[in-house]
Parts: structure tokens; C-alpha cells; sequence
């Protein structure tokens, strides 16, 4: 694939995007480069203009869309009163980069990075309480979006088949890397007897969390827009909302087992206790987040959508988020950028400690 900031083709790439886009293009800057390499594109009057994002190979597998297909999900959300991003063009000309990609609107804003707090000025009780009204409400926003208008650009996929599909997906990239994780195999053995009547499927992002909303810190917190499409499909919302309710950890919540992880792999056990007081975004543990009970109490109100059967979904989120991990995991070693990481094959033990503390009941969904 190539890049444009570092192979002399920016003049090439300028030149096209000027002619498409109808204004000046006078640099491209790599921002980014990881499932997606992500560029700045500036116009003479505008040092942040576009965005120009192109997968790279790791995004081919399967649970990702083309970047054609995210182009056409983020058109057709243009007129919802979902937020994100504003697309502009899509280039299939190999001529310029190599391979396909987007182009779109700025969105001025900022995340809010795995292990981030809240910014200075936001670690308030009420702006804790916001900021997580803000992500269920957008969240419910997206779920009660008309499937209709998707479904001639997204698979229509059944609950039962993302469960198959996602077992299928960790067996593979366990075979590559060798890593054993028996609690996770525990776990899914479950899901796949349990897989709940399924709601009507609904526009899900894939990916909802924290870093994949940026927000506007400037008097009370605004959201901007939902970054990422890759993941978009039509699904049961309930299999979303489990996946965020997952990460969202409270102040109270019982411990896993993770002592066993800490045994398997002490020089990272540090780490992974640090993990589990912390949580993944430490906002949620602290005094004035909603908790998880409210925040599904919103999104039912505003869907319209009861969410039950609430520890497999949980459950499901968990085992999601390690099947990422792990096909990272195998892909680092196919690259030969690693060889057996004790580190990557802790934090992976450690979510499935959490799935399996779901499915338990010893973590439940209000302490």
C-alpha cells in the first residue's frame, strides 16, 4: 500500500483529490496507520479539511466491511440525526493510492483514549453523569435509525450466526497463536447453548465505545460524531449494547478471579490488577457516571427495545473484544513482529475472567 507522506506521490494524490473535491489541495499528512492509515488533508484555507481513510490488509478479514460499503453506510446516515462524520468521495482508482479509499468532512473533536480520564475541567460528578448519557443516548439514536435505508449496503447477520461467526473467528487465530485460553472456551461453549431470541435487527456501529466518539469539550460536553464505520451491519442491538455495557465498569463491582491470570503470567500481573481498579475508561468507576441499570433504562425508553437476557449479551461483548485481541495476536506473529507474548495473552485471560464472571452472575448488571 502506499503512503503518500513518504513515497513522493503526494503531488498525485493533490492533484486528484484537487479536481474531485473542486478546491486546492496543498498537503496530505499520515495521522494514523492501523487497520485504516488515516491522512490530513489540507486546502489552502483550511489545514484540516478531510479526512482520507484506506484499509490496510489487516482490516480483509472477515467482520470488517470494504471501505466502499463504509462510504455508502456513512451517505446514508447523512440525513439521521446520527452523528458522523460527512463523506465527500470515494476513490477506487488504483492509480492513485494503490487501493481504495475514502474521503471525508473534518470532525472536530476528541475521544476519549482507552485508560483517559475525563479532561481537566470535566471530572465532575455532573459532567461524569453527561458524558455517559451522551454515549447511551447516541447509541440509542443509532439503533432506532430506519434498517431499511441500510439494507442494500449491510449484511443482514442473525444472532446466532455472529455467535457461530465469532467462535469460528477465535479458533482460527487460536490455532495461530498456540494461546489456550480455557475460561474463554468455557464461555463460549455457553453462549453457543443459550443464544437468545433475537430482537429485530437494527444499524449496529460494531465497535461503540469511548474512543470511537469524539466529543466537544467547550461548556457542557457535545458529541460531534461516531467514528469507525468498518463494523457496520444489521444486527440485534441488544449484541451492541452488551459489548459497551461490557467496558462499563462501576464503582462496587465485584472482583473476578484473576488470580489465577496473575499466577499464569506474573511479570503482567501488576498490570492487569491496575486494569481491574481502574477499569477500561476510569470515568466509569467514579463517583457521578450513571450506572449500567440507568443507562439501559434510557436506551429502552428511547429504542423502544427490551433489553434482556442481559449476562449472555455481556458475555458476548466480552468474548467479542478477546477474539479482536487474539486475531491481533496472530497477525503480529505473522508479521513476525512478536513471538509468544505472555503480556497480550494475560489481558486476553482477563476478559475472558470477566466474561466468565457474567455468565456466573458474580458480576451483575447494578451492584
Amino acid at each position: 500500500m502506499v503512503e503518500p507522506s513518504q513515497t513522493g506521490e503526494p503531488e498525485r494524490l493533490q492533484a486528484y483529490l484537487t479536481e474531485q473535491l473542486d478546491e486546492q489541495i496543498v498537503d496530505t499528512a499520515l495521522l494514523e496507520a492501523g487497520l485504516n492509515r488515516i491522512f490530513r488533508v489540507a486546502t489552502a484555507d483550511n489545514p484540516r479539511a478531510y479526512i482520507l481513510r484506506q484499509p490496510d490488509e489487516g482490516r480483509d478479514g472477515a467482520g470488517f466491511v470494504d471501505v466502499h460499503t463504509e462510504h455508502a453506510v456513512l451517505s446514508r446516515l447523512e440525513p439521521t440525526d446520527v452523528p458522523a462524520p460527512t463523506p465527500v468521495h470515494y476513490c477506487d482508482d488504483a492509480s492513485v493510492l494503490g487501493t481504495p479509499f475514502s474521503i471525508m468532512e473534518y470532525a472536530p473533536g476528541e475521544p476519549i483514549g482507552w485508560d483517559e480520564s475525563l479532561p481537566v475541567g470535566y471530572r465532575t460528578r455532573s459532567a461524569r453523569d453527561r458524558v455517559g448519557q451522551l454515549l447511551i443516548d447516541r447509541l440509542a439514536t443509532l439503533h432506532s435509525t430506519n434498517p431499511e435505508r441500510f439494507d442494500t449496503v449491510c449484511d443482514d447477520v442473525s444472532l446466532r450466526e455472529q455467535v457461530d461467526r465469532t467462535i469460528g473467528q477465535l479458533e482460527a487465530a487460536t490455532s495461530a497463536t498456540t494461546h489456550d485460553p480455557v475460561v474463554l472456551w468455557r464461555v463460549a461453549d455457553w453462549l453457543q447453548e443459550t443464544v437468545p431470541e433475537q430482537a429485530e435487527p437494527r444499524l449496529v456501529h460494531g465497535d461503540y465505545k469511548p474512543d470511537n466518539v469524539l466529543f466537544r469539550w467547550v461548556g457542557r460536553p457535545t458529541v460531534a460524531a461516531i467514528l469507525d464505520w468498518e463494523t457496520a451491519t444489521l444486527l440485534d442491538p441488544r449484541t451492541e449494547l452488551g459489548y459497551f455495557l461490557f467496558y462499563w465498569r462501576e464503582p462496587g463491582d465485584p472482583t473476578p478471579d484473576i488470580d489465577t491470570v496473575c499466577e499464569r503470567h506474573p511479570a503482567v500481573a501488576a498490570d492487569i490488577r491496575d486494569r481491574e481498579r481502574a477499569g477500561f475508561w476510569p470515568f466509569t468507576k467514579a463517583a457521578g457516571s450513571p450506572g449500567r441499570r440507568m443507562l439501559v433504562r434510557r436506551w429502552e425508553q428511547a429504542t423502544g427495545t427490551s433489553y434482556e437476557h442481559d449476562r449472555f449479551y455481556r458475555a458476548f461483548g466480552a468474548v467479542m473484544l478477546a477474539t479482536v485481541w487474539e486475531q491481533l495476536y496472530a497477525t503480529a506473529l505473522e508479521r513476525g513482529e512478536t513471538t509468544t507474548d505472555p503480556e497480550r495473552e494475560a489481558h486476553i485471560e482477563y476478559v475472558a475472567a470477566l466474561a466468565d464472571a457474567i455468565r456466573r452472575g458474580r458480576l451483575p448488571l447494578s451492584v
